[in-house]
């Protein structure tokens, strides 16, 4: 009995992944390129000022930027987003260059509104391949 339920409680959870998936991808299908909206143009300086505060030696810090278009899960439903990768290479307390570090702002631009930050990661501490999504 309690190998049926653990069966059944694996099912629906799976099934739901299923389902979220399959609303991604009609998203996707019937979305055009003015669904995503324009993303603004100070994105860039927002982003570095909140990195700089995070750094030990911020005036060493190199930024590189990449933009992208995908979804976003806003309360299991998928949302248009743009991702505002940021790889930032600074000076540690030792006066040596980390290597770059990989941030992620998300953002939504609904047409004819300006846009919401509604996702931010930054590198884990402990491990460096690994991001920290902020609630």
């Amino acid at each position: 009995m309690k190998n049926l339920l653990l069966m059944l409680l694996a099912i629906q959870v799976a099934g739901c992944g299923l389902v979220a998936q399959q609303k991604r991808d009609e998203l996707l299908k019937v979305s055009q390129a003015a669904d995503w909206g324009v993303l603004d143009s100070n994105h860039q300086t927002k982003e570095r000022l909140v990195i700089l505060k995070e750094l030990k030696d911020p005036d060493s810090a190199k930024f590189r930027f990449k933009l992208t278009r995908n979804t976003y899960y806003l309360d299991n439903n998928p949302v248009l987003a743009w991702y505002s990768s940021v790889f930032v290479n600074a000076k540690n307390s030792f006066g040596g260059y980390t290597g770059e570090q990989k941030y992620i702002f998300v953002y939504q631009c609904p047409i004819n509104q300006s846009c919401e930050l509604i996702g931010f990661a930054r590198p884990n501490s402990r491990y460096p391949d690994k991001l920290d999504w902020a609630k």
